[in-house]
């Protein structure tokens, strides 16, 4: 699997763009509602001029059948097989797109209770939502136990397309069911599960904790924890812990998850990245400016590296070679809001204080919100900057 499947997706309340990452800015996204609607004959149910009947959910026997039958495989420990009735689950779902009322009497979700106006008059559509959640956490359900099984039968392809299936799903008509349904799953499946030592129940365990991240719920870092176990030279699982630690500000915690995953892979430029702004937010300004160095020499492409060496200048007091990062990192990242906010503050450090107004308010519609710059990383004089562009 490529490296980038692995960075870590956090759920929030907005998107922040910050210049670390594969493509040099980590998405941290919070109740995201972005989706890309594939489901259109589902979303179309719940359009009312259609006049389709409210008995939306078709009970279907023999997926249940598959459905345990892969339960039962699992338990069994025979998981090529479990793979194999899993799959054929989905199919039998993707003929009718049916219900599975023994996987429905183990998931909870709050009963609908909408209305929207149609020609002017309320018109209740809580059935027709009911019946399309019951659908949509059938087919995520479905569509994750592959993923797992395929993972734990080492058929690693197949995992990466069930787990982009079910990353698919999530967004503005199922965003907080789709958060619910992960939750939910997992003890599921584990609870028909063997631990035992081998990798690819690491790269379960892995798999999982990336779902569970993805979901806010903080278990999936025990699980990616757990993983390293099984997984002692895989770069990647130390690479995932650091990204979810530098976002979520444990610098320390990041800086040793990422000099370990760069003991077993040192030339990872986003662990680089990671590894610099561990050491901008802890004060090490050389070590930080040496990992960002290393990290562009290897993907000059990478707007992220600049950021930490614009701000390591500023903080040092060059703030000749602030401008000349912070335009640099401007211009790859094609003028993002965080980059052009670097920017401006250092046309503010190098003493050109219209260019850094017009660029802040360009980056800006009001203030800039020091609470994400906080979250950006910015600290010391780079937020200092902010604050002086703020009272011109």
């Amino acid at each position: 699997m490529k490296r980038s499947s692995f960075r870590v997706t956090i759920i929030a309340s907005l998107i922040l763009l910050v210049g670390v990452g594969a493509t040099g800015v980590r998405r941290v996204i919070r109740r995201s509602d972005n989706f890309s609607t594939k489901s259109t004959a589902l979303q179309s149910r719940l359009d009312p001029k259609d006049n389709v009947d409210a008995s939306l959910a078709i009970d279907d026997s023999k997926l249940d059948e598959k459905i345990q039958a892969g339960f039962t495989e699992l338990k069994a420990n025979h998981r090529k097989s479990a793979q194999t009735n899993f799959e054929d689950a989905v199919n039998v779902f993707e003929q009718k797109h049916s219900v599975s009322n023994w996987l429905l009497t183990k998931l909870s979700f709050q009963t609908s209770k909408s209305v929207i106006t149609v020609n002017g008059k309320p018109a209740n559509i809580s059935q027709e939502v009911n019946s399309y959640r019951q659908v949509m956490a059938t087919q995520q359900s479905l569509y994750e136990f592959v993923a797992f099984c395929s993972q734990l039968a080492g058929d690693e392809g197949n995992a990466e397309k069930y787990f982009n299936k079910v990353d698919e799903m999530r967004g503005v008509m199922w965003g907080a069911s789709w958060i619910d349904v992960v939750r939910q799953i997992h003890p599921i499946f584990l609870s028909y599960l063997t631990p035992d030592e081998s990798e690819q129940f690491g790269k379960y365990l892995l798999m999982a904790g990336r779902f569970l991240l993805t979901a806010e719920d903080l278990s999936g870092l025990d699980l990616i924890r757990r993983a390293k176990h099984n997984l002692p030279k895989d770069a990647t699982v130390p690479a995932l812990i650091a990204s979810y630690l530098i976002v979520n500000h444990d610098a320390a915690g990041a800086k040793s998850e990422a000099q370990a995953s760069l003991a077993l892979n040192p030339d990872e430029p986003s662990v680089l990245i990671d590894l610099a702004t561990a050491e901008w937010l802890l004060g090490e300004l050389e070590p930080a400016a040496s990992a960002a160095h290393k990290a562009a020499t290897l993907d000059p492409a990478l707007p992220g590296p600049h950021a930490t060496l614009a701000f390591v200048a500023l903080e040092s007091g060059d703030s000749a070679l602030a401008l000349k990062e912070a335009e640099v990192g401007n211009q790859l990242s094609n003028g993002h809001k965080f980059f052009k906010t670097i920017l401006a503050v250092c046309f503010e450090a190098s003493g050109d204080q219209k260019k850094a107004k017009k660029l802040m308010a360009e980056a800006w519609e009001d203030a800039p919100d020091e609470d994400q710059l906080k979250a950006w990383f910015f600290r010391g004089k780079p937020l200092e900057y902010v604050r002086v562009i703020a009272k011109h």
